[in-house]
């Protein structure tokens, strides 16, 4: 697979056409899709979790995962800000054997938007929540027809985010400070940037222990009896 997209990645970078929003090249992460201005449907309520990502370079090609992976381009149309699909492959060499149904359902109505969609344009827009820092990604082609990403993994629960929390110092080497009034910690737990739990931490004298892992983004989530919330940190 990663021969075929760095295959078509050569054959493409000539041709396509740059975005004029760079923080559209990045990692996302599917948080929601929604079809023909109906419901809206959350990975998170997905049972069980199936992640789904796409990397998109600057030269608007990009790559992804879900049960299988797939590959695709864009290209840029400037007088109108838009997001044209050069095209989109499919290849059966992903990660789930014997899905379960759900992950079959998940997988084909992703697909759907992009699949035999070639030369349709896509309105996209990029913003990012003051509260969190945490930037979206909107893709919609038929009106009504919308995908929703975030630049942090979707980790597969409802969370609700707790105003009073704060972490310092971020980026950090090695101890996190976290105060949370009014809250009780419960539960600390520690995510990797594909959402694999790295560290359960027990928090002493309000701080933390991360100068074990190594350098990189990370996500603390806090569970209090109230709900949960998440947030991002460099270890250096």
């Amino acid at each position: 697979m990663k021969k075929m997209i760095a295959i078509l990645s050569l054959l493409l970078i000539s041709t396509a056409s740059f975005g004029q929003n760079s923080d559209l090249y990045q990692t996302w992460y599917l948080s929601s899709y929604s079809f023909d201005q109906g419901d809206t449907y959350y990975l998170a309520d997905v049972i069980p979790f199936l992640p789904i990502d796409v990397t998109i370079d600057n030269s608007l090609t990009f790559s992804g995962e879900a049960c299988n992976e797939y590959a695709g381009a864009f290209t840029y149309d400037a007088p109108n800000d838009l997001l044209v699909l050069d095209f989109f492959d499919i290849c059966l060499c992903g990660a789930c054997n014997n899905p379960p149904q759900s992950h079959v359902d998940l997988e084909n109505n992703y697909f759907s938007y992009y699949f035999g969609m070639e030369g349709m344009s896509y309105e996209y827009q990029i913003w990012t929540d003051p509260s969190t820092g945490i930037m979206g990604l909107t893709l919609e082609s038929i009106p009504g027809f919308i995908l929703e990403y975030q630049n942090v993994p979707v980790l597969g629960i409802s969370e609700k985010i707790i105003p009073d929390f704060t972490m310092s110092p971020n980026p950090t080497s090695d101890f996190l400070s976290i105060i949370s009034e009014n809250q009780t910690i419960k539960e600390l737990s520690i995510y990797s940037l594909h959402g694999n739990t790295v560290m359960k931490p027990v928090v002493t004298n309000q701080s933390i222990d991360v100068s074990l892992l190594s350098s990189g983004i990370y996500f603390l989530e806090i569970t209090t009896e109230n709900g949960k919330a998440v947030e991002r940190f460099i270890k250096d």
